[in-house]
């Protein structure tokens, strides 16, 4: 027997399918639901507006800095 068949073990891999067709019909379920409520959908859009603004505020703290070390290291 080698090592590749006793890690293909029928008994082991058959909850595999299971698991992720689960996952598939949780999310479906998920996004149905989302987009079914307007609370949750207006909540889904607000924190999707502060992931934004968060993300657009630490690109310009991070092109902010880039300027100040630019300039710390060309005085030296």
């Amino acid at each position: 027997m080698s090592t590749v068949s006793t890690f293909k073990s029928p008994a082991r891999a058959a909850w595999l399918p299971v698991v992720a067709w689960a996952q598939v019909a949780v999310a479906v379920a998920a996004t149905i639901a989302v987009l079914a409520s307007p609370l949750l959908g207006v909540t889904a859009g607000v924190l999707l507006l502060f992931v934004a603004l968060g993300a657009r505020s630490m690109k310009r703290a991070s092109q902010t800095m880039d300027k100040i070390f630019a300039e710390e290291l060309d005085r030296r």
